[in-house]
Parts: C-alpha cells; sequence; structure tokens
C-alpha cells in the first residue's frame, strides 16, 4: 500500500509539473484521470475541519476515491462553467454543483482545483465520477458566500456525460449573490 500510495504521489507531482508545460492536444485519459484525482484531494482537502489530517494518505485511506472503487456503474462528467465577462462577475467562493437526472441525483461536488478558478469571462472545467444519474434534466449550483468577494454571475453550465456522450447545457444568465435583489447564492436550473 507504501508503494501505491508513494507512486500516487510521485504521479502526482509529475503531472502538476507536466501539465503547465504541455497543451491542451497532448493530454491523455490517463492525464486526465490523474488531474481528477488530484482535483479530487483538493475537494476533499477544502471540506475538512481546519485542524484534520488532510495528508494524501488520509485521503486515500477514508476516501471511497476511483483510486480503488470507482463501479463499472460509474460515468465520467465533465463540468463546463462559463463566469460572466461583466465587472466584479468572478467569485472566490467555493462553488458546488448536483446533478438531477432521470436515474437520481448526484452527491453535491465542491468545483475547485489548484487554478484560480471562476474568473470574469473564463471557462472553467472540472471532471469527476459519479454513478449514472441518467439524463440529466436539471442542477443546482452555487456557492458558500465566503470569500473577500462571494458574488458571482453566472453565465452558463455545460455538462458532458461521458455514458451517453451527451452534452446538457443550463443558461442562468444571473447573479448569485446575497447582496443583490433576490439574494439567492444557489440555483437551480433545468436543461435546455
Amino acid at each position: 500500500m507504501k508503494v501505491v500510495l508513494v507512486s500516487l504521489m510521485l504521479l502526482l507531482a509529475f503531472i502538476a509539473i507536466d501539465c503547465s508545460e504541455s497543451s491542451e492536444e497532448e493530454k491523455t485519459d490517463e492525464d486526465d484521470e490523474m488531474q481528477e484525482i488530484s482535483s479530487d484531494y483538493l475537494n476533499w482537502k477544502l471540506e475538512q475541519p481546519k485542524d484534520s489530517d488532510t495528508s494524501f494518505e488520509k485521503f486515500i485511506e477514508s476516501s471511497s476515491t476511483k483510486i480503488e472503487k470507482m463501479s463499472l456503474s460509474d460515468n465520467r462528467y465533465t463540468v463546463y462553467v462559463q463566469t460572466g465577462d461583466r465587472k466584479h462577475a468572478g467569485t472566490n467562493a467555493k462553488v458546488r454543483i448536483q446533478l438531477f437526472g432521470s436515474k437520481g441525483e448526484s452527491s453535491e461536488r465542491t468545483l475547485n482545483t489548484w487554478r484560480d478558478d471562476f474568473k470574469k469571462g473564463k471557462t472553467d472545467t472540472f471532471h469527476f465520477y459519479n454513478r449514472d444519474v441518467g439524463v440529466i434534466s436539471k442542477i443546482r449550483i452555487g456557492h458558500d458566500n465566503t470569500g473577500v468577494s462571494p458574488g458571482w454571475f453566472l453565465d452558463k453550465v455545460t455538462v458532458h456525460d461521458s455514458g451517453n456522450n451527451k452534452n446538457y447545457v443550463f443558461h442562468c444568465y444571473q447573479w448569485l449573490s446575497s447582496k443583490d435583489s433576490k439574494k439567492q447564492v444557489f440555483k437551480e436550473l433545468s436543461a435546455s
């Protein structure tokens, strides 16, 4: 087990360095999977209490990650989040999403990476595995209203389901902010 952990940690370090030097065209599925594991670890770490053990080893021990337990019925979901191109549109709050489909719903996922996510006019990409939720009819997306500038103008979200190779688009074009007139930091969006 220690050999596997050391190998995974070395791979994660190599990919973090290598990804900054390689183009999108050169990436492989293996690179994507290692980035997902890195992203899952960072998301898990952000959700832990401040005084808890957040070592990579603890993550492997305590989680049901795809490293050991990915089920054959799990689908890979790729989420593209487009922040609006308006003044102060970006957020530094923790953004979360949940998918709802004909076969059920996903767990709520934190969408954060090691990059500076959710900036004005940018589209951010996230990957995760979840059991198949079927045809996606709606999502619930929002943030925890923390940070210096939590208000966020969300243009749209596109979810790609690798299980059926379909894209689902969810238009928002609204502020998710406790300071605007609607005072909503989470929103349910139906597929268009």
